[in-house]
């Protein structure tokens, strides 16, 4: 059983949910940034591959219960496993039932981008051997552009977009598209920043003056608060590089929680100003 991370953000009941590791070549994940630097932030094995985290958030407000990403799910079969090396030690939705909850308790799912690892327990099989909506009473919330460009991704990602974790969704009727940075409802706002794929959004937390950020993959992890240590599956890495210089600063200014969806360690912390050009980090 998960011993799980628990905090308070004002009035919103925050709760870390893991849905395992997995583990992806170490050059990919930090694109330009040589392996003699990246390997001090995020040791490798043998075959050259890190490992990740698959972290989501369960926010309870004194109104609704919250979900924002749903891990990468159990529809791989054992190629993919093993590609992957995707570990299922802890679940996300073991999780979600030690807080009390279930899938029937959840009334919105917010998604920070389509890519598999993030909407993994969007659907499940039902008893007929269809895909059907998890969280059956939830409206999962999309950025529109990022729903098109899922529907038609180019040759290189196409891979990363499986259309039985999704087309559900709008078959059920649970389908919401929003169209940019939009308060998706009390306490949570939103934040398009592309760069990693069309639609890619980050999502703030904020209530009686305390915030926290979901930084999704605009930075997956705490070794990737620096600007350059970019991500080589990043379509666009300049509007990568942008975000993070507009939007790191702002929170550290503002003392912002910051959440990485593919962090290892399953913890939470605050970025700070470094005495050099790099960014310290610390733990919560």
């Amino acid at each position: 059983m998960t011993e799980l991370k628990k905090f308070n953000v004002g009035d919103l009941k925050i709760t870390l949910l893991t849905d395992g590791i997995f583990r992806l070549d170490g050059g990919a994940m930090f694109g330009v940034i040589p392996k003699t630097m990246w390997e001090k932030r995020s040791p490798c094995d043998t075959k050259n591959r890190i490992t990740l985290g698959l972290i989501s958030v369960l926010i309870q407000s004194p109104k609704e219960n919250i979900i924002i990403e749903a891990g990468a799910g159990d529809t791989f079969d054992e190629k993919l496993r093993d590609i992957y090396c995707l570990e299922h030690k802890n679940h996300m939705l073991i999780c979600l039932e030690q807080t009390g909850l279930t899938t029937g308790d959840i009334n919105k799912v917010i998604l920070s981008h389509m890519h598999f690892d993030h909407i993994g327990h969007s659907t499940h099989k039902n008893e007929a051997g269809e895909f059907v909506p998890t969280f059956a009473n939830a409206e999962y919330i999309y950025q529109k552009t990022e729903w098109e460009f899922a529907h038609d991704p180019p040759a290189r990602v196409k891979a990363s977009y499986i259309p039985h974790l999704y087309d559900p969704i709008e078959k059920s009727g649970q389908l919401r598209l929003i169209d940019g940075d939009v308060e998706i409802t009390a306490g949570i706002r939103s934040e398009v920043t592309g760069g990693h794929t069309k639609g890619h959004q980050v999502l703030f937390l904020e209530s009686a003056g305390v915030g926290a950020i979901f930084w999704a993959d605009l930075i997956p992890t705490s070794a990737h608060t620096d600007y350059p240590y970019i991500m080589g599956y990043d379509l666009w890495p300049l509007e990568t590089l942008e975000a993070k210089q507009k939007l790191i600063p702002w929170v550290i200014e503002n003392d912002y929680i910051s959440i990485f969806t593919h962090e290892p360690s399953y913890r939470y912390g605050k970025i700070r100003k470094g005495e050099k050009k790099n960014h310290e980090f610390e733990w919560l």
